[in-house]
């Protein structure tokens, strides 16, 4: 029979174990942690979206094709009802930095993908579409907010939810997290 000791304050004492874990729990789920995984959540969305891809139940596949008479008005060219001639509209639009007319990839201006917000709680993050005025290409405000843009297009076109090897991603980062807020309370 083998008899063992275990000495007031060793790290096999209960009690010292159990402050331990209370203090890396309290350390390791915090705020700051889960604003710092939001903003890489947000990034990996942007950097998605402008590549041309969706995310459903986080199965990552390509956005569904632009309609041509939706590509001719991204172009600036409207049909006319009578001969069918494609006229140049009156005010030309203006493609965001991140597309071209034919991409299907939820940035005609860019406004609905800049106005992705967080909200980092203790145990976790929510990411959304803020709910902030829109330009519209000629100037002047749209009656549309981005927020009720993002609801339209997410109906055919979903995009905030995050694809599993992004899902991956953060998983990574906030074990790192957790290694590094351990290794400092237990050594």
């Amino acid at each position: 029979m083998i008899r063992m000791r275990i000495k007031k304050g060793s790290l096999l004492s209960p009690n010292l174990r159990k402050r331990k874990f209370t203090k890396l729990k309290r350390a390791a789920l915090d705020k700051k942690i889960f604003s710092k995984l939001s903003e890489t959540a947000i990034e990996l969305i942007f950097t998605r979206v402008k590549k041309g891809y969706a995310s459903k139940k986080g199965i990552r596949g390509k956005f569904n094709p632009l309609s041509p008479a939706y590509i001719n008005t991204r172009k600036g060219k409207r049909k006319t009802g009578k001969k069918g001639q494609r006229l140049k509209s009156r005010v030309k639009p203006q493609l965001g930095s991140y597309t071209t007319p034919s991409k299907a990839n939820l940035t005609w201006t860019g406004q609905m993908l800049e106005n992705i917000g967080f909200k980092a709680f203790k145990s976790g993050f929510r990411i959304f579409i803020k709910n902030t005025g829109r330009t519209l290409m000629g100037g002047g405000k749209d009656k549309n907010t981005n927020k009720q843009i993002a609801e339209y297009v997410s109906k055919k076109r979903p995009f905030l939810d995050l694809a599993k090897a992004e899902r991956k991603v953060i998983i990574s980062e906030f074990r790192q997290h957790v290694k590094d807020v351990a290794r400092k309370i237990f050594n």
